[in-house]
């Protein structure tokens, strides 16, 4: 299968949560995307981690264990359940499961194919706001 179509299924079974790395904004839908064709929202069900959260001043190194663990609880996760993450194009959700591995040693997926596979298919689910 592909990966829009294991994602359809994830979200649609909620058998793994999301997180996305994007900014509130552009999860919430109050902000436009950079690329003109994508949808505005997120996958339903998912959970927003701005990567930029997970970073020190200056951006340049994760944040401690515990505080990554606060921030990842904060937003719904579940740090024992199986996680996806996703972003705009599949690199920023990368340093959330980078810190996602800081706090528990576990691997968890990326969708490869983030925001600009998921916002630019009429077949996908969409939500806006706050997450759910």
């Amino acid at each position: 299968a592909d990966y829009k179509e294991q994602m359809l299924k994830v979200v649609g079974e909620k058998s793994e949560q999301v997180m996305d790395a994007r900014s509130a904004g552009r999860f919430q839908a109050t902000e436009p995307e950079p690329r003109a064709d994508l949808r505005k929202g997120h996958m339903p069900g998912a959970r927003n981690v701005p990567f930029s959260t997970l970073l020190k001043e200056g951006g340049m190194e994760l944040k401690s264990a515990e505080d990554l663990r606060a921030l990842f609880t904060a937003a719904g996760l579940r740090l024992d359940a199986p996680i996806v993450g996703t972003c705009g194009s599949g690199m920023t959700a990368c340093v959330l499961a980078l810190g996602v591995y800081q706090v528990t040693g576990e691997l968890v997926s990326v969708y490869d194919g983030s925001w600009m596979d998921w916002g630019a298919s009429s077949d996908t689910p969409v939500v806006t706001g706050p997450a759910e």
